[in-house]
């Protein structure tokens, strides 16, 4: 039924969301109508697929630019490992896999440990694991929504 509503509303093309977790959804009811949608923010790798997100388009980089940086930083800097804690969703779990794709080849260990948004016992839990490691690089990847 939205689906239906939505062609007969002749959208031109959807404007937004900022986070890649809203635009995914969005992008894959628009691509049913050949709707182009543009996000000026949603930044994860994933959005690239143009097999399943054909109508997808962003004014930002992905995050791969960052990712791919952040293991080359952490060999001038003499270290071999990093650990990541992120925020469980889309983004989050991107940026981690980029992380840890770009890590790999180089010799860069990558540790991750997720939390929930607005559970503050999960970030602690997931902050403590990251702390019981004993690394010295950590790298933290959250939005606040607020």
């Amino acid at each position: 039924a939205a689906v239906s509503w939505w062609g007969a509303t002749h959208v031109a093309g959807v404007l937004g969301a900022d986070t890649s977790s809203v635009s995914g959804p969005i992008s894959l009811v628009a691509a049913l109508s050949q709707t182009p949608v543009l996000s000026y923010s949603a930044t994860a790798s994933s959005l690239s697929d143009d097999d399943t997100y054909p109508t997808f388009g962003r004014t930002v980089p992905t995050d791969n630019m960052v990712t791919s940086a952040l293991p080359h930083i952490l060999i001038e800097l003499g270290w071999k490992a990093c650990v990541v804690v992120y925020l469980n969703d889309v983004w989050g779990q991107n940026l981690v896999k980029d992380v840890m794709s770009a890590a790999e080849p180089l010799g860069v260990r990558v540790q991750a440990f997720r939390f929930e948004s607005g559970q503050r016992e999960s970030m602690q839990e997931a902050v403590r694991a990251a702390r019981d490691l004993g690394w010295r690089s950590i790298v933290f990847a959250a939005i606040n929504r607020e």
